[in-house]
């Protein structure tokens, strides 16, 4: 199993981030052009503790659909965390921790963590470096659509 952390540093209030999150039409924005949700009938608008999601999932939109599965195991108000356990499309485990933190002195920045570990036997390696520009990828979609809502929004 292989670690990777990704961290960026966000222009919006830890509870506007921590809302955003929760939506599950954020993951579908912020996933768009790496992976697409080909089944999104089991989903619902809010991510729940406990919630099993059994979807397919079609990696970069054109390659091969593959059923995939998402465990919600967490869902903290408190501590702005959720944590999925994942497997399928060639995927053992996928361990994902989500965590928006307050900036110290700052109001209107918070900082988004994503921390996955992920276990595909043989093709753990090329794997981690998926995960990694994936997660790179999803953070800069993560400042796109703080743009879009917040120009939304005056």
């Amino acid at each position: 199993m292989k670690r990777v952390k990704i961290q960026s540093q966000l222009s919006v209030t830890p509870e506007k981030v921590w809302e955003w999150l929760n939506q599950t039409d954020t993951l579908f924005f912020i996933t768009k052009g790496w992976v697409h949700f080909v089944d999104k009938t089991n989903f619902t608008t809010q991510w729940e503790q406990g919630q099993v999601i059994q979807t397919v999932i079609k990696p970069f939109v054109i390659g091969a659909s593959a059923k995939y599965e998402i465990r919600i195991t967490l869902v903290d108000d408190v501590a702005f965390t959720i944590k999925t356990e994942e497997s399928g499309a060639g995927i053992k485990s996928w361990n994902h921790v989500m965590q928006v933190n307050s900036v110290s002195g700052s109001t209107a920045t918070c900082q988004l963590i994503d921390v996955v570990e992920v276990d595909a036997g043989v093709l753990t390696g090329a794997f981690t470096v998926y995960v990694w520009c994936y997660y790179k990828w999803r953070h800069r979609r993560w400042k796109k659509l703080i743009r879009r809502r917040l120009y939304r929004s005056h």
